[in-house]
């Protein structure tokens, strides 16, 4: 036997063996390094725990007393950064779905007209025999059907500031004899997913269910100098002319999506601006109105929000001490989503806090009356987000 050879290859075999122990050992340091590393980085998103109210005087011109709205089971270290575009429609789809079963449609295409920016963007407007009408652009539309769409814009009115308001008077749980209120919203999530929408970031805000007896009570037609008009009212109120009235936004990671870019600064309450309202009846949808919806993307980095009280410091800043001198309560704090649009057309989902604020004002009379202002303040630094009241 060889004994010098034989020793060669043990010593040879003892080497790797002790080089494989190495990298192994290397390995396993390296591994939780980047466990450790990783584990760090989580650990700095802290979380932030909201009161369910809060109450400061800060004197007799600038009160807090107000309720504290974030979604149930809203984990703060876990919100990511996401962005998101304005989803382009399904136009044939959406053309099936109100106006497929019409004849003799009558068609003008490109019409110039403006997105929820205000963007210039064409559309196009099929009307047919019936009256039966659709709005159609890349981003937005516009259905009713005729007559039964006009007697619903008769009768029910949601808008709190109007002498008419009646949405209060419908019930917000109860089901229709047509069809119970789970069936009625998978058939509309149905007609929504054949538009395009991605119905997995559907907030359901409010559902009433309009009965007959109800909307022929709270019916008006009137023309422009206020006098009734018979010959508009429905003459034959029935339970055919019930249905779901539906008021949709978008939520994404538990957050609601703001609806509006209108001017904050002079919001009055009872002003609904959700992005979509469908009313749904016995025969399908009968009118529907889409101002535009997005469709999110979500990134790796997650977010961290500063605590609920810098938000607060953030309000007194702004209005303790200054030559304003009708008193001020803050009502309500309540966390978004606030789509900002950047140079590329596209999206940036930042989470707001829209804080809500009730100004004394005088009547002129020898009484008050309150508006409501809106400060918009950024949930990752505290700071007044003035640009966004410009949009």
């Amino acid at each position: 036997m060889n004994y010098k050879k034989t020793g060669k290859i043990l010593g040879l075999l003892l080497l790797c063996v002790l080089v494989g122990i190495f990298l192994y050992q290397h390995t396993q340091v390296n591994t939780k390094q980047k466990e450790v590393a990783n584990n760090q980085g989580e650990e700095q998103q802290e979380t932030v725990n909201f009161p369910k109210t809060y109450k400061k005087e800060v004197s007799n011109l600038l009160k807090f007393d107000l309720d504290v709205v974030v979604p149930e089971g809203f984990d703060s270290a876990n919100l990511y950064k996401a962005s998101a575009t304005l989803t382009s429609l399904n136009q044939e789809e959406s053309y099936q779905c109100f106006m497929g079963k019409s004849t003799n449609v009558n068609e003008s295409k490109d019409k110039k007209g403006r997105d929820w920016t205000g963007e210039a963007e064409n559309y196009s407007v099929y009307e047919d025999k019936a009256g039966n009408y659709l709005y159609l652009s890349q981003t937005n539309a516009s259905y009713g059907k005729n007559p039964e769409s006009a007697y619903i814009i008769n009768s029910f009115y949601p808008d709190k500031s109007t002498d008419q308001y009646n949405a209060d008077q419908f019930s917000t749980i109860s089901d229709l004899s047509f069809l119970n209120r789970e069936q009625a919203w998978r058939n509309v999530e149905s007609v929504l997913e054949k538009m395009g929408l991605d119905t997995s970031t559907v907030q359901k805000k409010t559902a009433y269910s309009l009965d007959w007896e109800t909307l022929k009570k709270g019916e008006q037609c009137l023309d422009v100098n206020g006098n009734e008009v018979e010959s508009e009212k429905n003459p034959n109120w029935s339970k055919a002319n019930e249905g779901y009235y539906y008021y949709i936004g978008q939520q994404y990671q538990d957050l609601p999506m703001y609806d509006s870019l209108q001017v904050m600064g002079n919001l009055e309450e009872g002003i609904d601006t959700s992005p979509l309202r469908i009313f749904q009846g016995e025969q399908g949808i009968v009118s529907l109105w889409l101002d535009h919806w997005f469709s999110m993307q979500e990134q790796e980095e997650h977010f961290q929000l500063v605590p609920f009280e810098q938000i607060m410091a953030a309000v007194q800043d702004k209005y303790e001490g200054t030559v304003k001198t009708n008193p001020l309560l803050v009502k309500q704090a309540k966390l978004y989503e606030y789509p900002v649009k950047e140079e590329t057309g596209d999206y940036s989902l930042v989470p707001v806090w829209i804080c809500s604020l009730e100004e004394t004002l005088d009547d002129g009379e020898g009484g008050t009356y309150t508006h409501t202002i809106q400060m918009p303040i950024s949930a990752l630094t505290g700071e007044e987000l003035s640009e966004l009241e410009g949009h």
